[in-house]
């Protein structure tokens, strides 16, 4: 079954004090087209996160936004350095009675100096956190792919209706086509016999060459015959399992050239007038097809 282009899922995971959710969003494009927004640190994974994806989503713009949210507790990380905070104690003695000053050193003011407490951040398994990533992007990828066939089924449903609407119309203008020729073939004899009067007598053989000549200028049958297969093709690939969005591109502009060549040849109100509906339906097909994978 065919699937949109167009989706949306939201994956989370728990990692050690850390939550992480992956932000998944799909839009249409002929190719498929990566964009990823990664906390400062973890910017080494994107082209691992991209390989990933790729391989469950082959065509579309697709943009993936990853959040750490409860870091770890900082305080963990936080560590005093006593020897550095006792000869900045002293220091400050020595200068206290340098200056003959009475006004006791506060701890405050010791711990105001650089690099007395210093945070050291804890060292992370990187593995085991790509393991939870790949967790919270495939809850994410699963929800994405889940409304991407949902509203594949609505364009499958729109598209095959318009293919039947297509192929109505073609049966009724392969009927016509006969009466076409026979109506032209009364209506020049009937020329005919109105400029000589009776007076002159058409040679048989002449008017079947009149006739002949007129079927070959506006014989549509092969473009008939041609719009049927693709249109049969196109409800196959519908149907089909397997990336269906650029063959079925393909198909809609190949509909769209064989609806002009008939158009163009077309010597019949009724054809005209069947024509410029079915290319009326290709168009919004072309349209729809742009957002198939």
């Amino acid at each position: 079954m065919i699937r949109s282009m167009t989706g949306f899922g939201r994956g989370k995971c728990k990692f050690q004090n850390c939550q992480i959710a992956a932000e998944i969003k799909t839009l249409n494009q002929r190719y498929f087209e990566f964009s990823c927004r990664l906390p400062s640190n973890l910017s080494f994974l994107e082209s691992r996160i991209k390989e990933y994806i790729h391989k469950k989503i082959r065509r579309g713009r697709v943009s993936i936004n990853l959040i750490l949210g409860g870091l770890e507790d900082k305080a963990k990380g936080l560590r005093l350095d006593e020897g550095l905070a006792r000869r900045y104690h002293r220091l400050l003695l020595k200068l206290a009675r340098e200056l003959n000053l009475k006004k006791e050193i506060s701890l405050t003011q010791i711990m105001s100096f650089p690099d007395v407490v210093i945070y050291e951040p804890q060292a992370k398994d990187y593995s085991k956190m790509w393991l939870c990533i790949k967790k919270a992007i495939d809850i994410s990828l699963r929800r994405v792919i889940e409304s991407r066939q949902r509203e594949g089924q609505f364009l499958c449903k729109d598209l095959v209706k318009r293919i039947g609407a297509i192929k109505e119309l073609v049966e009724r203008i392969d009927k016509r086509t006969p009466l076409v020729l026979r109506h032209h073939h009364n209506r020049l004899k009937r020329k005919i016999d109105e400029i000589s009067k009776g007076r002159v007598r058409l040679q048989k053989d002449r008017l079947e060459l009149e006739i002949a000549l007129f079927a070959r200028n506006c014989d549509i049958s092969e473009e008939v015959i041609r719009i049927k297969a693709h249109l049969g093709a196109f409800k196959k690939a519908l149907l089909s399992k397997n990336e269906s969005g650029r063959r079925l591109d393909f198909i809609a502009q190949e509909l769209f050239r064989e609806a002009n060549t008939i158009g163009s040849k077309a010597q019949d109100g009724n054809i005209s007038r069947w024509m410029v509906e079915i290319k009326e339906e290709i168009e919004k097909i072309r349209e729809q097809v742009q957002n198939i994978e």
